[in-house]
C-alpha cells in the first residue's frame, strides 16, 4: 500500500513495497489461507510475484528497459521480469549461489550468471548455453560490450577477461599492488560506456584500465581506506568510490585528489553506488546495509555544497539497490523474500509501467495536506476581552493579525470552558433530548404516511360515490 515513510527537506518517499509473501514451505492449505487473508488487504504491486522463497541480494534493468533481472535464493534462482506485462516472465534455477549477472544483449536474450563455485554460467533466450570456470572464487563483474568481453574479479590480483566472440580467456589483468592476505581481492568493478575504461576497486586502491592499450593498467589512486563499491556516471570523467568506513568519495578522473567527501556517519561498508540523472538533476545514491542516502553532486563548489538530498531507511537489511534510469523508482533487494520498492518523486517521474504512482502520490500529497492556521482560531478584540484573554495581547500565544488576533486551539477550549462552564456541561444533554425527541416525530409521520396511503383508496371511493349522489339530486 502506498505510505509515506520519511519526509526530509521537504522531499517525500513513498514506499511501495508489497505485502508480505507466502512462504513455499507451507503446505497448500495454508499458502491458500494466508494469500486469501493478503488479498483482503490492501495491498499495491508494481510487479506482480516480486519475491524470492528467502532473499533477494541483487537486481538490474536490461539496457532497453523493457526487462528486470533479479537474483535470490533459496534455491538460488534468476527470475526474470516483463515490465510491459509487470509479471514475471521466465525462472532459472541454478546449483549454487549467484553472485553476480550481467545483460549481454539489450534484452534478455543473453545473460551470465557469475557463481559462488567458480562457475560462469551464460543463458539465451532458452535456457542454459555453457558453462566456464574462473580460476579463482568470483566477486563481481562487469560487461564490456565494445571488445566484447566479460570481466571478473574476485579473490586474489587477477582480473580474469573473457572474449564473448571467440569464447575463450583473454591476457589477465593484474593489480599494480598487493596485499598478503587472504581476503585480498578486486571488491567492485564498473565499467564507462563513453571512455571504453574499466575501473577496478580493491583494499588499498582505485585502478583505472583500457583494453585498447597493452598491459591494460592506466593508472592507479591510492585509497585512505579499503574500497568496497564503485560507480561511473554517463560522461565517464566522474568516479565515485564506498569505502568500508561509510565515506564516499568523488573523483575526476583527470585527478588523483578527490573533490567531494560524503559519508553515512554509521561505521557501516558502502556495498551500492549509482549516479542518477533525471530532468537535468544529477544525483548521487549510496547504499549501506541500513540506508540509502542522496547527494546532489553537482551543486559541488555552492552553498549546497554536497548537501544531502534525501534518506530511506528500511526496516530490513539491505543487500543492494536499482534505480529506472530516469525515474524515481526504486528497488532493493533485502534480507526479506520481498523486493523493497520505494518512490521519490524529487527525484524522477515514475517509469512507463507505473504511471500511476504519480496519480497516487498526487492523491495521498492532497489528502496529507494541511494549512499552516488549521491549529489557530482567528477571534476579534471583543471576543478576546469576553474570555478574559487581554493579558495575552503582547504574549507569543496571542498572535495579531489585521483587525484580530491568532490563538490555539486548545487555549481557545480551555478559555471557553472556564467562562462558560454551564454550558458545555448542558451540551451534551440538549443533544440527547433533541435526538430523542426527534424519535416521536419521526415516528408520526410514518404512521400518517401509512395511514394515508391506506385510506387514499377508500376516500377515493367516498369521494365517486357523493358525486353520482349530486347528479340525481
Amino acid at each position: 500500500m502506498l505510505s509515506i515513510t520519511t519526509s526530509i527537506n521537504d522531499v517525500k518517499v513513498y514506499n511501495v513495497t508489497p505485502g508480505k509473501s507466502v512462504p513455499s514451505f507451507l503446505s497448500k492449505k495454508e499458502q491458500q489461507r494466508l494469500q486469501e487473508s493478503k488479498d483482503d488487504q490492501p495491498h499495491l504491486d508494481i510487479i506482480q510475484e516480486l519475491a524470492f522463497p528467502t532473499l533477494s541480494t541483487k537486481a538490474r534493468f536490461s539496457p532497453d528497459g523493457r526487462y528486470l533481472g533479479a537474483i535470490g535464493c533459496y534455491p538460488p534462482m534468476l527470475r526474470l521480469y516483463d515490465l510491459n506485462q509487470t509479471a514475471l516472465k521466465v525462472q532459472r534455477n541454478t546449483c549454487s549461489e549467484i553472485i553476480d549477472f550481467q545483460f549481454l544483449s539489450s534484452d534478455y536474450q543473453l545473460i551470465a550468471l557469475i557463481e559462488g563455485d567458480r562457475n560462469v554460467e551464460f543463458h539465451n533466450k532458452g535456457g542454459h548455453v555453457c558453462k566456464l570456470r574462473v580460476p579463482r572464487t568470483p566477486r563481481c563483474t562487469a560487461f564490456d560490450p565494445h571488445t566484447p568481453q566479460l570481466v571478473i574479479g574476485g579473490i586474489g590480483p587477477d582480473i580474469y577477461r573473457i572474449d564473448l566472440q571467440e569464447g575463450r580467456f583473454r591476457t589477465t589483468w593484474t593489480l599494480p599492488q598487493k596485499l598478503d592476505s587472504e581476503g585480498f581481492g578486486i571488491n567492485a568493478l564498473a565499467y564507462s560506456l563513453d571512455t571504453c575504461l574499466t575501473f577496478a576497486v580493491d583494499p588499498i586502491s582505485l585502478t583505472v584500465y583500457d583494453a585498447r592499450t597493452r598491459g591494460g593498467i592506466v593508472s592507479a589512486i591510492q585509497l585512505p581506506d579499503e574500497g568496497t563499491a564503485i560507480a561511473v556516471d554517463a560522461t565517464g570523467l566522474r568516479v565515485a568510490v564506498g569505502l568500508a568506513t561509510s565515506d564516499i568519495l568523488l573523483y575526476d578522473i583527470r585527478s588523483a585528489v578527490p573533490l567531494q567527501t560524503f559519508t553515512h556517519h554509521s561505521d557501516l561498508p558502502i556495498h551500492s553506488l549509482e549516479f542518477h540523472i533525471s530532468h537535468s538533476t544529477k544525483t548521487l545514491l549510496s547504499a549501506d546495509s541500513r540506508s540509502i542516502r542522496m547527494f546532489r553532486y553537482e551543486t559541488i563548489g555552492e552553498e549546497r555544497n554536497g548537501s544531502l538530498f534525501c534518506t530511506i531507511e528500511p526496516e530490513v537489511t539491505m543487500n543492494s539497490f536499482v534505480t529506472f534510469p530516469g525515474s524515481g523508482l526504486i528497488l532493493v533487494p533485502s534480507e526479506d523474500m520481498s523486493v523493497g520498492a520505494f518512490y521519490v518523486p524529487e527525484l524522477g517521474p515514475a517509469p512507463t509501467f507505473a504511471a500511476f504512482l504519480d496519480n497516487l502520490a498526487a492523491e495521498l500529497g492532497r489528502a496529507t495536506q494541511h494549512s499552516a492556521y488549521e491549529d489557530f482560531y482567528f477571534i476579534s478584540r471583543e471576543e478576546l476581552s469576553s474570555l478574559n484573554l487581554e493579558s495575552l495581547i503582547d504574549s507569543p500565544l496571542c498572535v495579531p493579525y489585521m483587525h484580530g488576533y491568532y490563538i490555539g486551539k486548545a487555549l481557545y477550549n480551555r478559555a471557553r470552558v472556564v467562562m462558560n462552564p454551564e454550558e458545555y456541561k448542558e451540551l451534551p444533554v440538549k443533544e440527547q433530548k433533541e435526538a430523542i425527541g426527534t424519535r416521536p416525530k419521526i415516528r408520526e409521520k410514518k404512521n400518517q404516511s401509512k395511514q394515508t396511503s391506506q385510506t387514499k383508496p377508500t376516500q377515493e371511493k367516498v369521494s365517486s360515490h357523493d358525486n353520482i349522489l349530486d347528479l340525481f339530486t
